[in-house]
């Protein structure tokens, strides 16, 4: 008796393991992100005499966090495995201190909002709208990503007596995605940061330059 008393436990034991076992599920990795400016087109002949500063920049309150969201026909998800490297808002602050930077443009740098570094112009960029969409339909699926963007580029007046407007403007992109592949969502955002930001440059970079030239002609008087 007591040996098949034995022999039952050892049985539920071994069906108690092998559930355990069957139970534990494989979670996928998750997946980081991050954008990377590209080199400017523009055809510069000589930088600006001056300094800016990148401020942060301001995202709605729906995309603050990491998660990489995508909308649906309608229905929008957040992607768990696959997030950006950091907050959405420090990402772009990021792109764009960098872009800037690579751009060549500014003999005196550029500096973010961390520095104590007094700077001559200040950028401040504001995401309007982002959306990864996904539309299943009668007809060919569409994937795109918009991106819709303020800009703003203030001059910083003599004695820290305020700022003018140097340009205030909008900017959009749309950048097509070949198929649902969840990869090309921070690829088509990247790429629609590049078109964005190489606009900005194109628009601020003479109002800039005609701003310093107004400036020394000012002095000089």
């Amino acid at each position: 008796m007591k040996h098949l008393i034995k022999l039952a436990l050892i049985a539920i034991m071994t069906l108690v393991l092998t559930s355990c076992v069957k139970l534990k599920v494989d979670y996928p990795e998750i997946n980081l992100y991050n954008l990377y400016p590209s080199e400017t087109k523009i055809d510069i002949k000589e930088p600006l005499d001056c300094t800016i500063q990148i401020r942060d920049v301001q995202v709605p309150d729906y995309q603050n966090g990491n998660k990489i969201m995508i909308n649906k026909n309608g229905k929008i998800k957040e992607l768990y495995y696959n997030r950006w490297v950091a907050d959405f808002d420090e990402v772009l602050s990021q792109y764009l201190y960098a872009r800037f930077t690579r751009s060549g443009v500014f003999e005196g740098g550029v500096v973010s909002t961390s520095t104590i570094q007094k700077a001559d112009y200040i950028i401040e960029a504001r995401v309007i709208d982002c959306e990864a969409i996904n539309i299943k339909k009668p007809g060919p699926d569409e994937f795109y990503v918009r991106l819709s963007m303020s800009f703003r580029v203030l001059k910083l007046l003599i004695g820290d007596e305020g700022f003018d407007e140097i340009l205030v403007k909008q900017y959009e992109s749309k950048i097509t995605r070949e198929e649902d592949d969840i990869d090309l969502i921070p690829k088509a955002y990247n790429e629609a940061m590049n078109e964005i930001t190489e606009q900005v440059l194109k628009d601020m970079i003479p109002m800039i330059a005609e701003d310093i030239t107004t400036h020394k002609i000012m002095m000089n008087r």
